[in-house]
């Protein structure tokens, strides 16, 4: 497991708020859940509280962007101990066209996938205690099992994405699939290869008997 990775997030559009002013008109600062404390696809769970996040310095990217500008930052981060999810209010720029596009989309909630970079400090496989079973988190499914948690973390950066943090993923798994295809046709012109040699063989030696 690599110290740093990415964690994407795709939250409920109900879970998704539009900070109001003091005379109830939309600000530019709209609230995201960015981390839950669910088991995700990977069979991974991140422990909430022990997302570090003093030294984060606020800044959003888009698509994890670091050659870009920033499209935004965070203003304020607060963690739900009853739903065991952590939330960041984000205030968006819109400086450019480009931000001001962004911004439309998150806020009509089209645009809403989160990442999260994280450095991973404590990790390790063990079985859920009894309250992260009876508390949500952990499936009843996996009482007994050890599962792997990721018990201490460092918040490094948040992005606002329009893809899956872990593309790299996806193509991996295209580019092992298209290996094994290669070599089960390797191993199947090694066959026909080989019956044509025996047929060969095979004729001339009828030929010379004829």
């Amino acid at each position: 497991m690599p110290d740093t990775i990415l964690k994407c997030y795709n939250p409920d559009p109900k879970d998704i708020s539009i900070i109001k002013a003091e005379d109830g008109t939309d600000t530019n600062i709209i609230e995201f859940p960015i981390s839950t404390q669910q088991q995700d696809r990977h069979g991974e769970i991140i422990i909430q509280k022990g997302i570090k996040t003093q030294d984060y310095n606020g800044v959003v990217l888009f698509n994890h962007d670091s050659q870009g500008m920033p499209i935004g930052k965070v203003v304020d981060i607060r963690r739900d101990q009853a739903t065991k999810t952590t939330y960041a209010k984000i205030e968006f720029d819109n400086i450019t066209p480009e931000d001001v596009a962004i911004f439309e989309k998150v806020k009509n909630k089209t645009l809403r996938s989160v990442s999260v970079r994280i450095r991973i400090i404590k990790a390790g496989y063990r079985k859920p205690t009894k309250y992260e079973l009876d508390n949500g988190g952990v499936s009843l499914d996996h009482k007994g099992e050890k599962l792997y948690f990721i018990e201490e973390s460092e918040l490094l950066e948040i992005s606002i994405v329009n893809i899956p943090a872990n593309p790299g993923a996806t193509r991996a798994a295209s580019l092992d699939a298209k290996r094994e295809e290669n070599e089960q046709l390797k191993s199947e012109l090694a066959n026909y290869k080989q019956k044509d040699i025996i047929s060969t063989i095979h004729n001339t030696f009828n030929n010379l008997k004829g």
